[in-house]
């Protein structure tokens, strides 16, 4: 029923998109459902309401087992205006068991904030109830949520606002899927996104020059050969550590590390980076950056427009309990001093011997827990009264105001052919339809990886990983990057180049090959083709490889505790 609201009704079950909108000065208004201040219709034709000072405008679009809700919010009042918003799906009263929040199913989670996977998600046995929030402002601010009374899945921001005469259009999508499967849900919400990207290869992440330079040519070669290295990624931030260790070590962020007191260490890894290409031509050496941090600062003030500001009006630091120098704040704009220079500083680092960038950080600093700014807004953000929903203070989301920024510098670099890499997943649509990687650090919680399912799916962690941690990863749609140059295992090797199609608890599939823990048949749909089977034991130890004639679908039978690749030997 796709009339003033919108009503699903599927396996004898009626589910009902419940609007709840905030009224200046305190109460509610409401879109369908029961109860609450209906607000004042003026257009069914145009699916239009008004409320004091504000109007929106609602666009339905079915789309196959797509149901797409744009929501126009307007001020139409003379002041700034802010208001609590809330999309609820209303379940009805049978018991729902399972419920995925940002892909996360943990009974005991909520609520939580799902930016890089803003997604909900109802297995219902024969049909699944999928709900994903699209815009940059929704995902910045909002919330998902399950309610037990009334019981139901929400999106909800307590953060929206707008200038007098502002605009914004919020996006959310609801899904009906035959089964109850989450990562078919996340597929064809990736389809549906134009999400695909080629992951090269296994990393090397966190070398120093002092680890590579005294290395002879041919071990480093051997070790790429033997591992399928493609990118050699350098640590951060930057720590010099051929200086004596006396108090918190200098660290290195931002334009810092081109301060004078990295020249030293700059010119040994382009020594370094000279090795790695020379040990392996097809490897490239990729430089760590961060964009939201800068130390050291010769002058603070040069930078006073992109401080991370704090409520108090101070300057957001991490003092790294007293192991490395303070670090200071800043956060990139194209219109601020701080992303000016810090892509001048880039520009000087794929001079001086990079192939490309590590973008550390791709969203916020770490220790900032709450990812805003006070000295500068946004113009949808703000904190407000929790009674009357007043504007207490405006702030500037660091997803929001570093976006255009972001997008700007790495279609620049790709443009260039320069490559890169980033820690932390996509936070904006835009931004999931890039193709450089980023991955997910999954060494201290393994769960963080499910920000990934719609992007890279890609967990970093530990070097020489058991079959065992790569297993885990497989188990919930994640492929693992990261190898030392000791690896027993070649393994990873053979898990990529790969360009993902399809993910799914257990096995992956890509273009070139297909990575799974699970016994069964494995093809590409409609397509026959040979094949090469690898099959690695629990302890990492290879079978003989298997050759396998065309065919649609290969059966594969994997060791226990192993893995099987599946690699794809016809035209693509």
């Amino acid at each position: 029923e796709l009339d003033d609201t919108v009503v699903v009704t599927a396996a004898g079950r009626r589910f009902e998109l419940v609007t709840s909108i905030s009224r200046p000065g305190g109460g509610w208004y409401q879109i369908g459902g029961q109860g609450g201040e209906q607000a004042a219709w003026e257009s069914a034709g145009e699916r239009q309401w008004r409320g004091r000072g504000w109007r929106v405008q609602r666009q339905i679009e079915r789309q196959g087992a797509r149901i797409a809700i744009r929501d126009t919010y307007t001020n139409t009042s003379e002041a700034d205006l802010g208001w609590h918003l809330a999309y609820r799906l209303a379940l009805g009263q049978a018991a729902v068991p399972t419920v995925y929040l940002g892909g996360n199913d943990d009974a005991t989670i909520n609520s939580t904030p799902a930016a890089a996977n803003p997604t909900l998600f109802v297995p219902l046995g024969a049909l699944g109830l999928g709900m994903v929030y699209e815009d940059d402002v929704l995902r910045a601010q909002a919330a998902a949520r399950y309610h037990e009374q009334p019981q139901s899945v929400a999106v909800e921001t307590e953060r929206f606002a707008l200038p007098p005469g502002g605009s914004y259009t919020t996006a959310l999508a609801l899904y009906v899927l035959p089964g109850a499967d989450y990562f078919d849900f996340i597929n064809q919400l990736r389809s549906d996104w134009g999400v695909r990207q080629t992951i090269p290869g296994p990393i090397v992440w966190g070398w120093h020059p002092e680890g590579i330079n005294p290395l002879r040519d041919e071990d480093l070669k051997a070790a790429i050969e033997r591992l399928g290295i493609r990118q050699f990624v350098s640590g951060g931030g930057w720590v010099d550590r051929t200086r004596p260790a006396e108090g918190p070590l200098q660290i290195g962020f931002g334009t810092g590390v081109l301060a004078p007191y990295f020249g030293p260490m700059r010119e040994r890894m382009r020594l370094a980076a000279d090795k790695v290409r020379r040990a392996g031509p097809r490897t490239q050496v990729l430089y760590y950056t961060h964009s939201f941090f800068n130390e050291p600062e010769a002058e603070p003030q040069d930078f006073a427009d992109s401080w991370i500001t704090r409520s108090d009006g101070s300057r957001f630091e991490n003092g790294w309990g007293g192991v490395y120098t303070v670090s200071r704040g800043v956060y990139p704009t194209r219109d601020n001093r701080f992303g000016a220079a810090w892509a001048e500083s880039v520009e000087t680092l794929l001079r001086s011997g990079a192939d490309g960038i590590y973008w550390d950080d791709s969203n916020h600093p770490t220790g900032l827990n709450d990812p805003v700014t006070y000295d500068r807004w946004d113009g949808h953000t703000a904190l407000l009264d929790p009674e009357t929903f007043a504007i207490r203070q405006k702030v500037g989301h660091l997803y929001l105001l570093s976006k255009d920024y972001k997008l700007w510098l790495a279609s620049r670099l790709l443009a260039r052919g320069a490559s890169m890499l980033g820690n932390g997943q996509p936070v904006t649509l835009d931004e999931n339809r890039m193709a450089w990687p980023r991955f997910v650090e999954t060494h201290q919680a393994l769960r963080r990886g499910l920000d990934s399912h719609l992007y890279t799916p890609l967990s970093y962690g530990a070097i020489n990983l058991s079959i065992a941690g790569i297993r885990e990863r497989l188990a919930i749609g994640l492929l693992h990057y990261r190898v030392g140059l000791a690896d027993r295992s070649d393994v990873l090797r053979h898990c990529y180049p790969i360009t993902i199609r399809e993910l799914h608890a257990g096995w992956i599939v890509g273009d070139e090959r297909v990575v799974t823990m699970l016994s069964g048949s494995y093809g590409w749909p409609g397509e026959t083709v040979a094949a090469r089977l690898r099959l690695y034991e629990a302890d990492g130890s290879a079978r003989p490889v298997l050759e396998l004639a065309p065919a649609e679908r290969h059966p594969v039978t994997v060791p226990e505790g192993g893995v099987a690749i599946l690699e794809r030997l016809g035209p693509r």
